[in-house]
């Protein structure tokens, strides 16, 4: 028998106990295990270890020095392994000196000459692979302090470790080990990483066990240390464990050592301060469980700087099992004691601040922002002579009981994986089923802990075969090697597991029967072999009952996948370049020559040649035509005529055609307008001069002038508002509003708008536009300069068209679907191709695949190696469709779906585990779900704390006070924002968004996310939605963390509905996705996109309530195919007419039929009731508190139409109704349609009337009822309201598709987006109109969309003549046609909006609802009149001020003339005031002495005053006056009155007691002259008195500079004759056109209709006495679906 040694077997050490085996022991002592037995080989014996002495040089200092101490390490160590011999103490000296490449980069850079002779030595020193490693390596640094390890080493020995099994995790060459006291006896098991680190290590300390391993993938043996010592590495990511998702790399390496513990076991660590202080309290969380901090010691930035790194860290003491008595896992705020402001740090130091050895202080530089969190060292004072041993309360611990031979039983729960294998996934090892967690296998047993039996166990076994051998056929189906015999061997075996599984175990789909099996990553590939499909059986007693009918897939007869590789030949060089391109995402030139059999020089050479690929003169890398072609080719021009003249012709040919000024629209406020241009217009047009200057950071305009020029101008002069003022206010997109004062009741002080001024301001800031816009188009020079810019900046792109593949399936990719051959569309694969290249909106119609492109790019993306891992967010309701289509399409990708279920609180940490361990290809998940992922804290943090940042950068550089104040105001609130964050309580066990590892992200239906929140000047503009949503907040962190990662790539939004209502909305989808297009067209704030894109128009109008606001709107669009360009640069755009492949039926007659109804007499009456009712609002003087009232009439007209009995449920059922009409159709159309089973959809999103939360009619339930009475059985009608959980909806989807339902009710909402039910969908009844385009797509979208197999279909849209109905389908029509062809670029240059307010006044709303062009016509006529006769009264009201200024100048400039030499008199007699020298007089009182003598003297004088002015003073006045003695001063004499106020107990009010004086010696009423003041007590009045006579000479200078302003205003005055009212004409043609159309009127029953009078309000019962008895409006309100939460936001209701 031979002889071992059982040193070499590698087990893991047990606890030293005597036991006494027994003889079945002995027996058993070696058995087969999944370790190697070595034999006995002769072996030196093993030096001891090295021990580290004082003299000991640990860290050289310098890069040099550091660098030749790592390559003299490195030679030795190589050199000692080639001879095979130990390393001697004198060598040990040299070897420990190795500390790693951190802070050294320049060691790696070969042009760096400075370094040139150590790079040479270490390419020589170093293998490729150990340098390929050491250049990854710099920024990490093996690097403790020694005191700090001595230290630590004095906390062990007072803990009392004196011996036992220690650990260190993340080593670096062992200093712990090497610094260990004598007298502690201890046995390490280091792990260490770096290769070369750990093979040193070896080499110092032989004696221990020295692993060279990442601890993520080391079992490290539970409860068998005593102590875990060490400086654990740092890094803010760690490696994925499902265990400890999100950790960072020091708190991961803290939870491994606490597991590696034995009960009662310590934990000495150091590590970086946001162990204690992040956000974040997961892990402190799980350390508390475990564990009780025994002591913290917080160390100075200072602690690391011999290597020049300024970080606070920590020294942490944790006992593993013992009560923690000392709390740790909240934030306190503390104050910094060098007064920087608040502090946030854990609740230890905050309780202990003796423990920070250092000064807290807010000046730190954490990621590279100045005011973070640090600790300062203390001054003179050691960081050694601070450190001193803290108190611990060791707490003696159980330990696990052992048997009768001293050995603790011990379960295997863990073992090493068999064979590599993906996360979660279940295998059979040694008779047991086990999962694969971290890389380790673990036992699966049931939630109570045991072992699978029965049934239950077989099924998990015959799931384990069934999935192998499905993986093995799929691995088979892509080998070239493969056979058809063996293909259909592993066939047949999976149609034998297929068929038993089914038979035993049920359907592969049945989640309930596979629960235990859905975290293995292959279930659903499994499940997605099996085919589902829909069947209806009628009994015999004709009851229909829907199936779904389970079957094998297409790979259980066929061949679905064929092998795939890469080309090794091509027809020609340019088919070689695309190939190259498809399948490698690239150029690559060494492939495409050897497709071509030629050299590479040859071949780049034919490729260039052939006209269809260019080198890139500054990337020097190949690209497509179509890639260098498009992009910014005006740049790309300017660049190759210096670098690549080859290249200008090409170029030259597909430059964009300059665009001349007049097709170019600009304004004042234009961003790319200079400033010099501006202010060149202002000075020669109206002869002055001024500064016009535009900051870019704050993205304002500034114009400047002096006080004598902003006085001499009187053009554009209203109220305070001038040229300079006006001209600024439109360079900053706002429009002017006007203030005046008025007093209440009160007598209190308020600003309203003057209208009339308002007005007025605004035409003279359009005529400014109108003036500027002139005097550019009269200069040549400036035209031209013009031209150059904005071609320059946005007539410089090319819209870029992208390739096809070079194959038709994609890699990876099945060829057949359900039995059908399924390839992408060509639309389809240009969309994937630019979801390659970058980042994409997929501005994609419904029907368009949206769901076959998101997949597919997701999986070339990870082919490609563009993204490790793809999260794709979509619809509530498309969710299954992803889940089922993804693994049908990709049957070897790893794909996870995420369901409502998996994230319910108690499932979501395990579930979040699995997205971030296993490396999934892709993960689905629906969006309520993705809202439901929290941002870390800490990145939310540094969002808030780089936004103060940059604020505070702008500020240091803001000259302009009114700005410095708003920053600082957005400084403030922000500072707000972020302490509400530290004052959230941390949630425990969270695993946040960043820990998930994704890299890539879709989100499908975008728009729900547009309301993401941006700066603007623009203020109340309708239609533009400035709302911010938390959900918006969180994409963007979400997205930026992705950016971060992937350098700015890998995020695609898709909706068909990416602009729901205006134009502007594109600025806030590109932002989202590509705010680096945003910045190539200069447009980085939406004021900057504004400026050039969108055309303001402002009005006065009457709000309900009867008051004047200003409304401002979108009117119109300019330079919209610069615009399109910009959009298309990052949008894929496809259309309903772009789906020429897509078999989708066309709609019967070609569109949508409108369906024109009558008015019923019920209807016309009811219309009577509704405009008496706005005209006695019209007139009440209660229109504050009946502010409601428009909005109820607006809503009730829509809502009459549909029924009545939506107002009023007491209401007839008037056969003439919307609804009535529409229920006549659906029977129509039931019995027209039943041999097909042709199905029908109701959309009506006013469909309920309730009073205080109680029903009292419903139309949904109304149709129901009409088509039962009409013959339809009920069960063939679906309201949506009826079903409202996914299942539900699901089962009657399937059921309408199947044609069992043949008519479904409901909203846009419910019925519209992610809703499927197309197949048999015949008719689409649209009773009401939504209020948005996207809607109308929407609803649309249900029935003309692929897979439906009616041969055409019917859109029917009702509306009722002579109501608000009659407009609104061709509004949205116009709107929707608008909007795409400014989307594809193909549209006029300027296009108008088209506005639809249901905020209509009284008379717009009258002549809507009557139908009468004439009446319409008369109603903007007279709105127009109203506007030019407020102009008209501040035009005369300006001709009559300017004759006011006129005479009042005349008279003031003489009195100037003659007052100015009296004041030059006076300053040369008083140039200064000698109070000390000069006699004093009080009356006829001397006050002499000193200054202080005169001082106090004085004071007694005003103090008696005071008393005197008191004496007034009663309960009811409390103030008081008295008039006293002058004071004279030399020859200045001062007339003086004291005013006093008394408070409490006779107490003076120092705010309002003073003494005022008046400078008796000047008199000068005109002039700018300060002659009186106030003072308080003697010293602040000689103060004043001597600053009043010392100000004189300034005043002089600045008396001359208004005479002359008046001069030159009076002289402009008299030179300019008043103009003409510049309107006149056209008020007069107006009102001769408004006689006209009332003469016309008075014929017809509009012109006779009778006014409603009365004060009283109508009430409908005065209409339709047969209501009875009805309450006022005014006290009333009526409900619109208040239960349908779902229903969109707009919805109007009252």
């Amino acid at each position: 028998m031979e002889a071992f040694d059982l040193d070499y077997f590698e087990l893991e050490a047990e606890e030293e106990k005597l036991t006494l085996p027994s003889l079945e022991m002995l027996q058993n002592a070696v058995k087969p295990q999944a370790v190697v037995v070595k034999p006995v080989i002769p072996i030196t014996e093993k030096r001891q270890n090295y021990r580290i002495t004082a003299e000991d040089i640990l860290y050289p200092a310098g890069a040099k020095h550091k660098i030749a101490a790592n390559i003299s390490a490195i030679r030795l160590l190589k050199e000692l392994e080639k001879s095979g011999r130990s390393a001697t103490d004198e060598e040990c000296k040299i070897l420990i000196q190795y500390c790693g490449w951190g802070g050294t980069p320049q060691v790696f850079d070969s042009g760096n000459e400075k370094f040139s002779k150590e790079y040479a030595e270490l390419r020589e020193v170093l293998t490729s692979e150990e340098y390929v490693s050491a250049r990854a390596s710099t920024l990490n640094s093996h690097y403790t302090p020694k005191f700090l390890i001595d230290f630590m080493w004095q906390i062990a020995r007072k803990a009392g470790i004196l011996k036992g099994d220690f650990g260190e995790f993340g080593a670096g060459v062992g200093h712990f080990i090497g610094m260990m006291p004598p007298e502690i006896d201890g046995k390490f098991t280091a792990i260490e990483i770096d290769n070369i680190s750990g093979r040193i290590m070896k080499q110092l300390y032989p004696q221990e066990k020295i692993i060279i391993s990442d601890i993520a993938k080391m079992l490290v043996k539970r409860d068998s240390l005593d102590l875990v010592i060490g400086n654990v590495p740092f890094d803010q990511v760690g490696p994925h464990d499902s265990d400890y998702v999100g950790y960072n790399l020091h708190n991961y390496c803290i939870g491994r050592a606490l597991d590696a513990l034995k009960p009662g076991g310590l934990a000495i660590v150091l590590t970086s301060a946001s162990t204690m202080d992040s956000k974040s309290i997961n892990a402190r969380s799980n350390f508390a469980s475990r564990a009780a901090l025994l002591a913290a010691i917080r160390l100075p930035n200072t602690a690391f700087e011999e290597i020049g790194t300024e970080v606070v860290a920590d020294i942490l003491v944790f006992q593993k099992g013992a009560k923690s008595k000392e709390p740790f896992i909240d934030l306190q705020a503390i104050e910094t004691p060098d007064d920087t402001g608040i502090m946030r740090v854990n609740e230890y130091f905050a309780k202990h601040p003796e423990q920070i050895l250092g000064i807290p202080s807010n000046t730190g530089k954490m990621y590279g922002n100045t005011g973070s969190a640090t600790v300062k060292p203390y001054e003179n004072l050691l960081l050694t002579e601070l450190l001193t041993l803290p108190e611990m309360d060791v707490q003696q611990i159980a330990q696990p009981e052992a048997d009768l031979f001293g050995t603790i039983a011990e379960a295997v729960t863990e073992i090493e994986l068999p064979r590599p294998m993906r996360e979660y996934c279940l295998f059979l090892h040694e008779d047991k089923i086990w999962q694969c967690r971290n890389q380790k296998g673990i036992l699966f047993t049931d939630k109570n802990g045991r072992d699978f039996s029965g049934n239950e166990r077989r099924k998990i076994l015959h799931f384990i075969n069934f999935k192998e051998t499905l993986n093995k056929l799929l691995e088979l189906q892509l080998s070239p090697h493969a056979t058809e015999s063996g293909l259909l061997h592993y066939r047949n075996l999976l149609n034998q597991y297929y068929d038993f599984h089914v038979k035993n175990f049920g359907c592969l789909n049945n989640k309930i029967v596979h629960r235990n099996m859905q975290e293995d990553p292959d279930y659903l590939k499994l499940a997605a072999t099996e085919n589902i499909r829909k069947a209806v059986e009628t009994s015999l007693d004709g009851i229909k009952t829907n199936h779904l009918i389970y079957e094998k897939g297409d790979i259980y007869t066929k061949r679905t996948q064929h092998p795939w590789k890469e080309p090794e030949s091509a027809e020609n060089i340019v088919q070689a370049g695309m190939i190259s391109y498809a399948y490698r995402h690239e150029i690559d030139i060494e492939y495409i020559a050897s497709m071509m059999k030629l050299g590479q020089e040859e071949a780049k050479v034919q490729l260039l040649a052939s006209g269809e690929f260019f080198e890139d003169p500054v990337s020097r890398k190949i690209e497509l035509k179509s890639t260098y072609l498009s992009g910014n080719v005006v740049k790309k021009l300017q660049i190759a005529r210096e670098l690549a003249p080859q290249n200008v012709p090409a170029l030259e040919a597909v430059q964009p055609k300059p665009l001349r000024i007049e097709e170019i629209d600009f304004k004042l406020g234009s961003f790319w307008v200079p400033p010099e241009i501006i202010q060149n217009w202002l000075e020669k047009s109206f002869d002055v001069e001024c500064k016009v200057s535009y900051s870019k950071a704050e993205d304002k305009w500034y114009v400047t002038a002096d006080y004598a020029t902003m006085y001499s101008v009187t053009e554009y002069r209203i109220a305070d508002w001038n040229l300079f003022k006006l001209a600024e206010n439109a360079l900053n997109l706002k429009e002017p509003i006007v203030n005046r004062k008025e007093y209440d009741e009160n007598g209190e002080e308020k600003l309203v708008v003057d209208q009339e001024a308002t007005l007025t301001a605004r035409q003279y800031q359009n005529e400014l536009q109108d003036r500027f816009r002139n005097f550019v188009m009269d200069s040549n020079e400036i035209s031209e300069q013009l031209e150059n810019i904005y071609n320059t900046i946005f007539n410089s792109h090319v819209t870029r068209e992208y390739e096809l593949p070079a194959f038709d399936i994609y890699p990876g990719a099945v060829g057949i679907i359900n039995g059908r051959k399924f390839i992408l569309r060509e639309h389809q694969k240009r969309a994937v191709s630019r979801c390659i290249e970058g980042n994409t909106l997929l501005a994609h119609c419904v029907g368009a695949g949206k769901t076959a492109i998101m997949v597919t790019a997701a999986a070339e993306l990870k082919r490609l190696k563009l993204s490790s891992k793809t999260l794709i967010v979509v619809q509530n309701s498309t969710l299954q469709q992803f889940a089922e289509f993804a693994p049908k399409l990709y049957p070897n990708a790893k794909i996870l779906v995420a369901d409502k279920k998996d994230l319910v609180k108690e499932k979501r940490k395990r579930f979040m585990s699995r997205i971030a361990v296993v490396d999934w290809d892709m993960v689905i998940m629906a969006q309520s779900s993705f809202d439901m992922i929290k941002d870390d804290p800490d990145l939310v943090t540094r969002h808030y704390e780089e936004q103060i940042c940059e604020l505070r950068q702008i500020l240091e550089e803001c000259e302009d006070r009114p700005s410095i104040k708003e920053i600082e105001r957005q400084i403030k609130q922000l500072e707000k924002m972020l302490e509400k964050l530290n004052d959230k309580k941390a949630e425990e066990d969270i695993i946040y968004f960043s820990d998930l590892g994704f890299t890539a992200l879709f989100i499908d239906e975008a728009h729900n996310y547009k309301r993401n929140f941006f700066v603007t000047k623009m203020q109340r503009i309708r239609g533009l939605d400035r709302g911010a949503s938390q959900r918006a907040f969180s994409l963007n962190l979400k997205i930026r963390h992705i950016m971060e990662k992937t350098g700015g790539r890998n995020i695609y939004f898709a909706s068909g509905s990416i602009i729901s209502n205006t134009l502007a909305e594109l600025w806030t989808m590109v932002r989202y996705v590509s705010q680096e297009t945003l910045d190539e067209f200069g447009i980085s704030t939406f004021d900057r996109f504004a400026s050039v894109f969108c055309g303001t128009e402002t009005a006065l109008e009457l709000d309900s309530a009867g008051r004047f606001k200003m409304v401002q709107r979108f009117a119109k669009y300019c330079n919209v195919i610069e615009l399109s360009k910009m959009f298309r640069t990052v949008a894929d755009v496809i259309l309903d007419e772009d789906l020429t492949e897509v078999e989708r039926p066309p709609i019967k007659g070609g569109r949508p039929e409108q369906v024109n109804i009558i008015r019923s007499p019920i209807i016309s009456r009811f219309m009577e009731y509704l405009c008496d009712l706005y005209e006695w609002f019209e007139n009440s003087d209660k229109k504050r508190e009946l502010s409601h009232i428009p909005l109820l009439i607006y809503g009730m007209s829509r809502k009459a139409t549909i029924d009545p009995r939506l107002i009023d449920h007491r209401f007839p059922d008037d056969p003439n109704s919307k609804l009535n009409v529409c229920v006549n159709n659906l029977l129509t159309k039931y019995r027209e349609y039943d041999s097909v089973k042709g199905t029908q959809i109701v959309f009506c999103d006013l469909y309920r009337n309730a009073v205080n939360k109680v029903e009292l009619f419903n139309a949904w339930d109304e149709i129901k009822r009409k088509l039962i009475v009409g013959g339809i059985p009920a069960n063939e009608i679906a309201v949506i309201s009826d079903y409202n959980t996914d299942k539900q909806k699901s089962d009657l989807f399937e059921k309408v598709n199947s044609g069992e339902v043949r008519v479904v009710i409901g909203s846009t909402m419910r019925l519209g987006t992610g809703v499927n039910i197309q197949e048999r969908l015949a008719v689409a009844h649209h009773i009401d109109c939504p209020f948005r385009p996207a809607d109308m797509t929407q609803r649309d979208g249900r029935i003309v969309r692929q897979g439906n197999s009616i041969a055409e279909v019917e859109i029917l849209r009702y509306g009722i003549e002579q109501t608000l109905d009659a407009g609104m389908y061709a509004i949205l029509e116009r709107k929707q046609k608008f909007i795409n062809d400014a989307m594809k670029g193909r549209c006029a240059r300027t296009i108008q909006e088209i506005n639809d307010d249901a905020a209509l006044d009284y008379a717009s709303f009258s002549a809507a609802i009557s139908g009468n062009s004439k009446l319409k016509r008369k109603v903007v006529i007279e709105t127009r009149l109203k506007e030019l006769e407020a102009l008209e009264r501040q035009f005369r009201r300006n001709i009559r001020i300017r004759m006011e200024q006129e005479t009042t100048l005349q008279k003031q400039i003489p009195e100037m003339k003659l007052e100015i030499p009296e004041l030059e008199k006076f300053i040369g007699q008083y140039p200064k005031l000698e109070m000390g020298s000069l006699p004093m007089y009080y009356g006829d009182q001397p006050i002499a002495g000193t200054m202080t003598e005169k001082s106090d003297k004085l004071n007694r004088i005003i103090q008696q005053a005071y008393f005197f002015a008191s004496k007034d003073c009663s309960f009811l006045k409390q103030s008081g006056e008295y008039k006293m003695k002058d004071l004279r001063i030399g020859n200045l004499m001062f007339e003086l009155t004291a005013y006093a106020k008394i408070l409490y107990s006779n107490k003076f009010d120092p705010d309002n007691t003073f003494i005022h004086f008046r400078l008796k010696n000047l008199w000068l009423t005109r002039l700018p002259v300060k002659l009186t003041g106030e003072a308080s007590d003697a010293d602040k009045l000689f103060y004043t008195i001597r600053k009043t006579i010392a100000d004189k000479p300034r005043e002089l200078e600045k008396s001359r500079q208004e005479l002359d302003a008046k001069i030159a205003r009076l002289a402009k005055l008299k030179s300019t004759p008043p103009e003409k009212f510049s309107s006149a004409k056209e008020k007069s043609a107006l009102s001769v056109e408004l006689e006209q159309i009332i003469y016309d009127l008075n014929k017809t029953s509009e012109g006779m209709r009778q006014h409603y009078d009365s004060d009283n309000e109508p009430l409908l019962s005065d209409y339709f006495p047969q209501l009875g008895k009805v309450k006022a409006l005014a006290d009333s309100e009526i409900l619109d679906g208040e239960n349908d939460k779902e229903d969109e936001p707009e919805r109007l209701s009252a």
